[in-house]
C-alpha cells in the first residue's frame, strides 16, 4: 500500500484548469482569471483508517497551504464531494464522484479541489506594441517550506495544465501554448533574507496581440493624413503660401484630433511604443512641411528651386516608412521568440514539465 511514511516531505501533485481570462489591462498591469486548482498527496495510514471508518466526516491530518504570489485579490471556494466533504481518499480501482474508475500510479491519494476567481498582477512590456507577446503568470507557492511540502505534477492527470477559451474575453488576443515549471524559491522571490526554501508552481499563459485593428484603424489613417500634406507642394511657394500653411495646419489639427480619439486604444506606459514612434513621426512630417513652406516664402524660393527639395522630402518620407515596415517585421519576429521562453531563464533546480492541454473544449470531458 502506498502511504506517506511520516518522514520526509509530502509530494503534492498540482493541476490547474483556467476556465476564464478577461479584463487584460496593460496600463494597470493586471488581468482577471477564473481557475480550478486540484491537488493530491499520499495519505498516512492513520488518514486511510479515519476515512474508511467515517467518510462523511473525514478531515485529513495534513492540509496543504497555497499562496498565490501575484494575486491582487482573490475569492476562494472549495469544491465538496458527493459526501459533502472537501477532502476525499481515492483508492485505485474505485469509482470517483463522476462515476469514472480511478486510475492512479499509487494505491491511495487524498484529493481536494478549489475554485479561484481573482485579479492577478503581470508585467506588460509594450516596446513592440502592437506586435507584442505577453505573459499572464499564475504563481502558486506552498505555505509550508520544502522540508514539509514539495510540489509536483498531478498524479493522475496527463494534462495537468488546461486552458479553456470558451468563456474568455480575448477578442484582441491569440492564445498560444502555455508553460509551467516547478521550482524552489530564490532570493528574488522575497525582500527578506531567505532562511527557508518553498516549493513553487509557475503557470504561464502566452498571448499574442492581433495587430490588424491597430494597423488598419490607426496606422493606415495616419499614413493618409500625413501623405495628404504633400498636396501643399502643388501650390506656388510665393503666391500660394497662405493656402499652403492653411492646409498644413488643418491637417496637423486633424492629426491631433485623431490622436485624442484613438487615445483610449493606446497603452499608457512611460516609454514610446513602436506605434507611438510612428504617430510622432507623422506629426513631425507635417510640422516639417510647415517649416519648409514658411522658409520658402521668406527666402523667395521659386517652384523650380523648390523641386529639388521636394524630391529629397519625398525620398526621406518613403525611406522612413520602409524603415517602419522593417522594424515592424523585426519586432513581430522578436516577440514570437518569446512564445516558447520564460521571461526569466529557469534556475538549475527548476524542473520544466511538458504536459499541456491548450484550449479546446472537446477535451474537457477528459478532466
Amino acid at each position: 500500500m502506498d502511504v506517506w511514511k511520516e518522514k520526509g516531505p509530502r509530494y503534492v501533485g498540482v493541476s490547474l484548469t483556467v476556465n476564464r481570462i478577461s479584463n487584460i489591462k496593460p496600463a494597470a498591469q493586471s488581468f482577471e482569471a477564473g481557475l480550478m486548482v486540484a491537488c493530491e498527496w499520499l495519505p498516512s495510514e492513520k488518514e486511510i483508517v479515519a476515512c474508511e471508518s467515517d467518510p462523511l466526516g473525514f478531515d485529513p491530518l495534513f492540509k496543504p497551504l497555497f499562496q498565490f504570489m501575484n494575486a491582487i485579490s482573490i475569492q476562494k471556494e472549495y469544491t465538496k464531494n458527493k459526501h459533502g466533504s472537501i477532502y476525499s481518499v481515492l483508492k485505485r480501482g474505485d469509482i470517483d464522484n463522476l462515476g469514472r474508475p480511478i486510475n492512479s500510479p499509487v494505491s491511495h491519494l487524498v484529493s481536494c479541489r478549489m475554485n479561484i476567481s481573482g485579479t492577478f498582477a503581470a508585467a506588460f512590456p509594450m516596446h513592440n506594441f502592437p506586435f507584442d507577446v505577453q505573459d499572464l503568470p499564475i504563481c502558486i507557492r506552498s505555505g509550508h517550506d520544502n522540508e514539509l511540502v514539495v510540489f509536483r505534477p498531478h498524479y493522475r492527470r496527463k494534462f495537468f495544465f488546461k486552458v479553456s477559451q470558451k468563456y474568455s474575453a480575448l477578442a484582441e488576443w491569440t492564445m498560444h501554448k502555455p508553460l509551467v515549471r516547478f521550482r524552489q524559491t530564490a532570493s528574488a522571490d522575497s525582500m527578506f533574507d531567505a532562511q527557508h526554501n518553498y516549493s513553487v508552481a509557475d503557470f504561464c499563459l502566452k498571448i499574442q496581440r492581433r495587430p490588424f485593428h491597430m494597423l488598419s484603424f490607426i496606422a493606415v489613417p495616419l499614413f493618409f493624413i500625413t501623405s495628404s500634406s504633400m498636396a501643399c507642394f502643388v501650390l506656388d511657394p510665393q503666391e500660394g503660401y497662405a493656402s499652403r500653411l492653411s492646409l498644413l495646419f488643418t491637417l496637423l489639427l486633424t492629426l491631433v484630433a485623431f490622436e485624442f480619439i484613438v487615445q483610449g486604444d493606446l497603452p499608457k506606459v512611460n516609454h514610446l511604443t513602436l506605434l507611438d514612434r510612428y504617430i510622432c513621426f507623422s506629426a513631425l512630417s507635417i510640422f516639417s512641411f510647415v517649416i519648409e513652406s514658411a522658409l520658402a516664402a521668406i527666402f523667395n524660393t521659386t517652384a523650380e528651386e523648390e523641386a529639388a527639395y521636394i524630391k529629397v522630402w519625398i525620398a526621406c518620407y518613403g525611406s522612413v516608412h520602409l524603415l517602419f515596415i522593417y522594424f515592424s517585421i523585426r519586432a513581430a519576429r522578436c516577440e514570437r521568440r518569446k512564445l516558447g521562453n520564460w521571461a526569466m531563464a529557469p534556475k538549475a533546480n527548476e524542473q520544466n514539465a511538458g504536459a499541456f492541454l491548450l484550449s479546446g473544449d472537446e477535451h474537457m470531458s477528459k478532466i
